[in-house]
Formats: structure tokens, sequence, C-alpha cells
């Protein structure tokens, strides 16, 4: 059997819309007109910029992270949420997920607080929560050894691609991928999230898994 120190899961979270939240970080859109009010298209612009790059594994800065989000509908109440989630694209945690992470290698990233509304924008929802900022790179994707969970989109540059809910064992990495931080993206392939065996077996343990679709990769 297998160790969890010998392992590579990848999740395609980004992509799974199971896991978006009815939580927003844009401004109230009422009255609003992207083309004409300027200050409402900038602050939109901008959002788009920033989930960009969080996808793609960037670090935000300190004036970049998200710091409070709401729903887009006033009258929406929340008892309950789940302990991973996404904001707009960004990747929320409750603070049971925040205090395993702690344990772990995030590289330049780590844990913010965001302060998450109910629809009256005035009362908070119990709970601490935390904006996860990635801040791990490795290159480590294997196409040429994976046998799918992953595809090319059309005009895409060729030594690209975009993870597809893979099953386990598809989505093949390099032995490098056992090294350093636990929690990683790789630019060549969008829209995945990887995770040590060690991290994983601690959020499965500590029964936080339940909203992370992952698979595990093949070792090459």
């Amino acid at each position: 059997m297998t160790s969890a120190t010998e392992t590579v899961w990848v999740s395609d979270c980004f992509l799974d819309s199971s896991n978006i939240s009815k939580f927003n970080l844009n401004p109230d859109d009422e009255g609003k007109d992207y083309w004409k009010d300027t200050e409402f298209r900038e602050e939109m612009d901008r959002l788009d910029k920033l989930m960009r790059k969080h996808e793609a594994g960037g670090t935000l800065t300190e004036a970049e992270r998200p710091t409070r989000a709401h729903p887009r509908y006033k009258e929406l109440r929340f008892e309950k949420l789940p302990h991973f989630f996404r904001v707009n694209a960004f990747i929320v945690v409750s603070s049971d997920f925040a205090e395993v992470l702690r344990g772990f290698d995030l590289g330049r990233g780590g844990l913010s607080k965001i302060e998450l509304y109910q629809g009256n924008r005035t009362e908070l929802v119990t709970g601490d929560w935390y904006f996860l900022n990635l801040g791990c790179q490795k290159q480590t994707f294997r196409p040429d050894r994976s046998t799918g969970g992953f595809n090319h989109p059309e005009l895409w540059p060729k030594d690209k691609w975009m993870v597809s809910h893979p099953k386990d064992n598809e989505i093949a990495v390099s032995a490098s991928a056992l090294e350093g931080c636990d929690l990683w993206t790789d630019a060549a392939l969008d829209g995945a999230l990887f995770l040590s065996g060690p991290l994983e077996a601690a959020l499965k343990a500590a029964q936080l898994t339940r909203n992370v679709r992952r698979a595990k990769c093949t070792i090459v």
C-alpha cells in the first residue's frame, strides 16, 4: 500500500461549479450600467484581473486580497456554510480547514481573515472565515504520461492544458511533485490545485474534504 507521503492529489476546484457560494465581492449593481458607470466598471475589471491571478496560483498582495463579501440578494441569510467554497473565484475556508492548513507548507501563500456578511450587509455570518492565498507553483504535470482528466482548448499554446474532472490515476506528475510545498498550482495545467498526500490525508481525517473534489495522481 502506498503511504500518504508518496501520493499527490489534484483538484479541479476552480472549475467545479458545486463549490461556488452565493457570496460575492462585487459592488451592488442596482441601478448600475457597466458601460456608463466608470467607477463600477473599473471595480469589476479590477476584480476580474485579481480572480485570474488567483486561479493561476499568483500570490495576492495585502492590498489585493479580498477582505469582505456578502450575498448579492439582501434577503439571503446563512446559518451554516461548508468548510471549503469559492467567493467569486477566490477560495474561502472555515477556521477548522485553516487550522489544518497551518500545519503544512503553503509556500509564499497563507491565510487572511475575510468577513462574510448576511444579505442585510450589516450582520456577520457566525464563525471565522479565511481567504486562502496561494503561494506555490511547481512544474511537474506530465501530459505525455497522463491518460485523461485534461484537454487542450482550441487556440491555446501547445504547452498549456486545462484540467477536466480527472479520475484517480489519470493525471500524471513527475516524482519531484513529492518535494517542497504541500499546496500548489502548475502553470501547464489550468484550473487545477494540487495537494500533497499528507495534506489530503489530514483534511480527510478531519472530515473537511466534502467540497474538495479531487483525484489521486500517478507519479512517474
